[in-house]
This record gives structure tokens, C-alpha cells and sequence, in this order.
């Protein structure tokens, strides 16, 4: 008996610069209206996650990426079984929400306690800051 597949899968991308990550604020036409989250979306049939998050970036941001490597996954379980996995990621060229409300460079901290962010946000936070931690030195 295998594990089963959540309903959805969905890659996202921890883009720095500094001591600063780059959030999107959600449309108001969205579920979690004017939240705050990674960039990214779901995995499409056929794709990996690492080509999902980089298609997704072109689309949302209209950047280039490269994917660094996979820092964390949570599950989320709402109404569908979401299983985020987030990517520390390069990008090449200047970001544009092209399909969010805004974009914005944040220390981790400053956007926890300050901003509504997306429920992956808040679990994702220490994994983020470890990050930080590791890439500083």
C-alpha cells in the first residue's frame, strides 16, 4: 500500500537579496485575499517541482531563475491537501507583480510579526531564518 498524493503540490521560491526575501501580496480576487507569501504556484502534470517554481516565477515576476537548492516542505490541510515544498532561488532580471497585488523585500522577522502572510509563511519561518543563518557566513 503506497502513500497517497496530496491533492495539490506547490513550489515555492525563497528569492534574497541581503537579509531580505522578496514576498508577493495576493490579490483581493484570490483565496487569502492581500495576504502575504513566497512566490510560486502548483505543479502542473509532467513537471517537477523545480520546473513548476521556475515557470511560475517567469509567469508571476517575469524573471529568469535558478534553483539553489530545497530548504523545507509542510503540509497544509485546508480544504485540499497542499504539499509545499519552498526552494532557496536566483533570479536574473528585475521582478514585477504581474500577477499580485505588490512585491516587497522583507526581513523575516519584520514580515511575521507585521504583515499577513500565508499559513506556509509562518511555518516556513525558522527554515528561512536558518537559511539566513547558514548563507551569512
Amino acid at each position: 500500500m503506497g502513500v497517497e498524493e496530496p491533492d495539490i503540490q506547490v513550489a515555492c521560491g525563497l528569492i534574497t537579496c541581503g537579509r531580505k526575501m522578496l514576498l508577493q501580496k495576493r490579490k483581493f480576487d484570490m483565496l487569502r485575499p492581500g495576504m502575504w507569501e513566497h512566490p510560486g504556484g502548483k505543479r502542473e502534470r509532467g513537471e517537477t517541482l523545480e520546473q513548476t517554481l521556475r515557470r511560475e516565477l517567469k509567469e508571476e515576476l517575469g524573471v529568469e531563475s535558478e534553483i539553489l537548492s530545497q530548504i523545507g516542505t509542510c503540509l497544509l490541510q485546508f480544504e485540499v491537501d497542499a504539499h509545499i515544498t519552498l526552494f532557496a532561488v536566483r533570479i536574473e532580471g528585475d521582478p514585477y507583480p504581474y500577477e499580485a497585488e505588490e512585491l516587497k523585500w522583507f526581513e523575516p522577522l519584520d514580515a511575521v510579526k507585521h504583515y499577513p502572510l500565508v499559513p506556509s509563511g509562518y511555518l516556513f519561518y525558522r527554515t528561512v531564518v536558518r537559511y539566513f543563518q547558514r548563507t551569512s557566513r
